[in-house]
This record gives structure tokens, sequence and C-alpha cells, in this order.
């Protein structure tokens, strides 16, 4: 998430967009606050290294689970998914347009067979 919160920061300073930044943003926070606790709570409880292991898998466990919801979710309503998934993707493309970006130049060619 803090890669792709950085990629979406880049993406919003070259649209010169005040939405997508807020939330890039707001993204880097939260993944960065998520690392400093990560850091924080391993050195607080973890006395030898197989703690720590142990303590990195619980914490990538529960990392890996907003993926998990969104298959969920996907397998529950696929229509509803697939069109706000569709609809994210056309309005970043439409930021791109009105701001004269090519869509290939900006590794948006893959979401549009």
């Amino acid at each position: 998430d803090l890669s792709m919160s950085l990629l979406q920061l880049r993406k919003s300073v070259n649209l010169k967009d005040k939405e997508l930044f807020a939330s890039g943003f707001i993204l880097f926070l939260l993944s960065a606050l998520v690392l400093m606790t990560s850091y924080r709570y391993n050195v607080a409880l973890a006395e030898k290294n197989s703690d720590w292991i142990s303590n990195v898998m619980i914490l990538l466990f529960v990392n890996v689970l907003d993926e998990k919801v969104l298959n969920v979710v996907q397998s529950l309503r696929p229509q509803w998914t697939t069109q706000i998934l569709y609809q994210v993707r056309m309005n970043m493309a439409e930021k791109i347009l009105n701001n004269t970006f090519s869509i290939s130049s900006h590794g948006l060619t893959q979401l549009y067979p």
C-alpha cells in the first residue's frame, strides 16, 4: 500500500487533481502508521527471533485480509463490483483526457481491453 500511495501521489501531481492527491496522502499516512505500529508492536513483544517471525506472519495475514474481502465482495456481488471498478477507470481516463495526458503514458492501457 505504501508504494501504491506514492504512485497515486505522483499521478495526482501530474494530473493536478486535488481529490486524487488527498486520497493518496491519506493512504500514505495510513500505510506509514501501519508500518510504524507494526514495528513498535514487534519491538515491544518479541524477545526472540522466532517471536519476530511469528508476529510478522500474523501482521502479514491481517494485511492480506483486505484483498480477501474484495474477493468475497466480488463473488457475492460481481456486477456491482465490476460497475464500481469500471466507474473508477472511466473517472481516471476522463481526468487524464481533460489534462491532455495520454492513457498509454500513464499505464492505463492495461485497464482497457
